[in-house]
C-alpha cells in the first residue's frame, strides 16, 4: 500500500511551491514541509531543491513524480479488489469522467434499468482534460476505472484497450456567445461563408477529415487545423469568433461556447473504452448499456 505522504508530495510538486500546496489541500505550509521531509527521510531521497522562489524536482523527484501516480491508482484498485471480495456478488464500475468524457448520456440511460441489477454498483472517477490524464485514465481501465465513455473518431489512444459502439451523435459547431451566428438555431454552409472553422487534427477516414474536406472546397470558409485538441482549446474559441468542430457531449466544457446544429450529415460515434478483456461485471454493464442505446 502507498504511503499516504506521496499525495502531498505530487501537490507540491504540481503546485511548485509549499504555499500554494498548502492552499490546495488545506493544510499549513510547516505541516506539508514536514510530511515532505519524513517521505524524504523512509525513502532516503531528497525529492525537492528549496528556494525562495519556490521548489524544483530533482532528478530522483522527476522519477518518483512519473511513477507515483501509477502506483497510488494500482494500490488503489488492489483496495478495491479485496472490498469486492468480501462483497461476494456485488459488483461496482468505475466510470472515468472529465467534462470532455461526461457520463451523462451512460448514467441516464443506467437509471432506468439500475433497479434491475441491484448487484451492479456505478461510481465515477474524475480526472482532468489534459492528454497526460486522458492517458493515465486509459492505462488504469481495468485496474483503477473500468470504462470511459468517448466520442471516438479514430483517436490514437486504445493501445491494450477496446471500444465498444453505442450510438451515432451529430457533430455539431460551438462558438462564442459573442458571434454574430450565435442567435441562429441551425448553420448552414452559406453562414459559414467568411467564418474560421477550427478542426482536430486531421486522421484519413476520420470525421474531421470529412469536414475538412468538404468545406475546403468554398473558398470563402477558412479552414484551420489544430496541433491539440483539449479543454483549453474551449477556452480560446470563447475569445474569439472561431467556431469550432464540437458535440453535444461537449456543450458543458465551457458555458461561454453555444453548441450549434449545422445543416450536414456530419455524426461521430459515441462509445465505450475500456479493457480488452473486461471482468464479468464490467461485461454484463457493457452488455445492458447497449440494449438502452
Amino acid at each position: 500500500m502507498y504511503d499516504k505522504h506521496l499525495d502531498t508530495f505530487l501537490a507540491v510538486a504540481d503546485s511548485g511551491s509549499f504555499l500554494k500546496a498548502s492552499e490546495r489541500l488545506y493544510l499549513s505550509p510547516n505541516a506539508l514541509r514536514k510530511q515532505v521531509a519524513l517521505l524524504e527521510e523512509d525513502l532516503g531521497v531528497e525529492l525537492f531543491r528549496r528556494s525562495h522562489a519556490g521548489v524544483e524536482l530533482t532528478p530522483g523527484g522527476k522519477y518518483l513524480y512519473q511513477e507515483a501516480r501509477k502506483f497510488i491508482a494500482e494500490s488503489q484498485s488492489d483496495i478495491q479488489r479485496a472490498k469486492e471480495l468480501n462483497r461476494g456478488n456485488e459488483v461496482e464500475i468505475k466510470i472515468g469522467v472529465s467534462l470532455m468524457n461526461p457520463a451523462d448520456l451512460l448514467l441516464k440511460r443506467w437509471a432506468k434499468v439500475c433497479k434491475d441489477y441491484p448487484n451492479i454498483q456505478v461510481s465515477v472517477v474524475p480526472f482532468e482534460d489534459t492528454h497526460e490524464s486522458f492517458y493515465l485514465m486509459a492505462q488504469r481501465l481495468g485496474k483503477g476505472v473500468d470504462l470511459i465513455g468517448v466520442v471516438y473518431d479514430h483517436q490514437p489512444f486504445i493501445g491494450q484497450n477496446d471500444l465498444t459502439f453505442l450510438r451515432k451523435i451529430p457533430a455539431r459547431l460551438a462558438l462564442s456567445y459573442n458571434n454574430p451566428l450565435a442567435s441562429k438555431d441551425l448553420l448552414t454552409h452559406e453562414d459559414l461563408r467568411g467564418c474560421t472553422i477550427l478542426l482536430p487534427k486531421r486522421i484519413e477516414g476520420s470525421v474531421e477529415a470529412k469536414v475538412r474536406d468538404m468545406l475546403s472546397q468554398d473558398p470563402e470558409i477558412r479552414v484551420v487545423e489544430l496541433p491539440t485538441f483539449d479543454y483549453s482549446t474551449f477556452n480560446d474559441v470563447s475569445h474569439s469568433n472561431a467556431l469550432l468542430l464540437s458535440c453535444d457531449n461537449w456543450s458543458n466544457v465551457n458555458p461561454f461556447l453555444k453548441t450549434i446544429p449545422v445543416d450536414w450529415d456530419v455524426m461521430f460515434d459515441y462509445c465505450l473504452l475500456h479493457a480488452v478483456n473486461p471482468s464479468p461485471g464490467v461485461e454484463r454493464f457493457i452488455q445492458v448499456l447497449q440494449r438502452r442505446f
